[in-house]
C-alpha cells in the first residue's frame, strides 16, 4: 500500500453524517477488565457504550482472541439491542457452524473473519509503529471490504470491531495523519474523563473508538475525538476491494 496523499480534516457534524450514511463501522478498545474478563464496571460500560450507538444499523462485528473483547461486544450488543429496534447478527450462524453446515461461500467469509480476528488480536500499543501500521492497513482492507459487500446485499451495516489500545496508532499511521506514536496527542488531545472511564491520557481508552461514515454519495469520513477526516481519496488510491 503506497499512501499518495495526507487526508484533509473536514468540519462536518455527527448528527449529519449519521444520516447521509447507508453504512458505519467502529474500531474500538474493549471495555474495562481486571485481568482477562471484564468486571463489573466493564460491563456497565459495554452495555451503556453498545446502547448510544446510532439506530437503524445492523451490526455485524469482530473481536481480538481475548475474553474482554469478545464480553465487550455481547454487552455492548445487548445495549444496542436494549436501546434501539433494528436486529443484530454475527454472521454465520452459530448452529449451522458447530454442524458443519456451511457452504463454501461461507466457508471463505469464516477464512476471512478469521483472519480479521488475528489483525485485532495483534494490535498492541506496544509494537514499533512501522509494525502498527501493516496492521493498520490490513485492517483498513478487511473492514472496508466487508462493508462494501454488506452494503451491496442491499444491508445496512454497522461494523463493530472491538480490539486494544494501539488500534488508533495502527490506523492513523496507515492513513498517514500521523508518523510517531506521540503525534496522537498532538493531533487528537486527550481522552476527557467519563463516570466509569477516569483515564485522561492520550492512548485510546477503555470503550473509547475510531468511527467510520460511508456516506450515500460514496465518500468516507473518519472521526476521532470530534476531528473528522475525509480518507475516500486515500482509500480508492491504495485499497483494491
Amino acid at each position: 500500500m503506497v499512501t499518495r496523499y495526507k487526508p484533509k480534516q473536514i468540519y462536518l457534524k455527527h448528527g449529519n453524517l449519521v444520516k447521509q450514511s447507508r453504512a458505519m463501522a467502529i474500531v474500538a478498545r474493549h471495555s474495562i477488565n481486571a485481568g482477562f474478563n471484564l468486571d463489573l464496571n466493564g460491563r456497565r460500560q459495554a452495555f451503556w457504550a453498545g446502547s448510544k450507538l446510532p439506530s437503524g444499523f445492523e451490526i455485524i462485528s469482530a473481536g481480538s482472541k481475548f475474553d474482554r473483547t469478545l464480553e465487550t461486544i455481547d454487552y455492548a450488543t445487548q445495549g444496542y439491542d436494549s436501546a434501539k429496534t433494528g436486529r443484530t447478527t454475527k454472521g454465520i450462524a452459530d448452529e449451522r457452524l458447530k454442524k458443519g453446515q456451511l457452504t463454501d461461500a461461507e466457508k471463505a467469509e469464516l477464512q476471512t473473519r478469521n483472519r480479521i480476528n488475528e489483525i485485532l488480536s495483534a494490535l498492541d500499543a506496544r509494537k514499533p509503529i512501522q509494525e502498527l501500521k501493516k496492521l493498520g492497513q490490513q485492517l483498513l482492507k478487511f473492514m472496508i471490504t466487508e462493508i462494501a459487500k454488506s452494503v451491496k446485499q442491499q444491508r445496512k451495516p454497522l461494523g463493530l470491531y472491538v480490539t486494544h489500545e494501539g488500534a488508533e496508532i495502527a490506523i492513523f499511521s496507515a492513513l498517514g495523519i500521523i508518523k510517531e506514536k506521540e503525534d496522537i496527542e498532538k493531533i487528537f488531545g486527550k481522552r476527557k474523563p467519563t463516570k466509569l472511564v477516569k483515564d485522561a491520557g492520550p492512548n485510546l481508552t477503555h470503550t473509547e473508538g475510531i468511527l467510520f461514515y460511508f456516506l450515500q454519495n460514496g465518500r468516507i469520513i473518519m472521526s476521532f475525538r470530534k476531528k473528522k477526516f475525509d480518507i475516500t481519496r486515500f482509500i480508492e488510491n491504495n485499497i483494491n476491494y
